[in-house]
């Protein structure tokens, strides 16, 4: 896959799962004041706008050279990040009735989104960066 079909595939990833994400964030009240506005966009907008900006930035940071140890990288961060999520959101969930689930996870996936899946995001881009300053410069070597 060249780089744009690898970016391309990222993106739309991460587009779906801003579109799933999206379905558990409460709706604005309408009748609110600015007070209300701001609350909401701090709470529900503001971890999903910081977590897109690291992917766009790992998105970015791809090349076309598929070398063994980001393959490692890409492989071990996706299995944290599912343990992570396992333990942080769909344990907790299946443990509820039917009918607390949405409520929950509208309540809790945000706290997911900021704290932990900013936190993994950043570390990739930090380990695919330097593993892509390492293999350059073992290639001008």
């Amino acid at each position: 896959m060249t780089r744009r079909g690898q970016q391309f595939f990222i993106s739309a990833i991460w587009a779906a799962v801003m579109a799933i994400a999206q379905l558990f964030v409460p709706r604005l009240p309408v009748d609110g004041d600015d007070h209300t506005l701001v609350m909401w966009a701090l709470t529900f907008v503001m971890p999903w706008f910081w977590d897109t900006i690291l992917v766009l930035m790992i998105v970015s940071s791809l090349d076309e050279r598929k070398r063994h140890g980001r393959l490692w990288i890409a492989r071990v961060w996706s299995l944290i990040v599912a343990c992570l999520a396992w333990i942080q959101i769909f344990q907790p969930v299946l443990r509820l009735p039917t009918t607390e689930r949405t409520e929950w996870l509208r309540d809790n996936l945000p706290d997911f989104a900021f704290p932990w899946l900013f936190g993994l995001l950043f570390v990739l881009w930090l380990a695919l960066s330097l593993e892509k300053k390492i293999a350059d410069r073992s290639l001008l070597a």
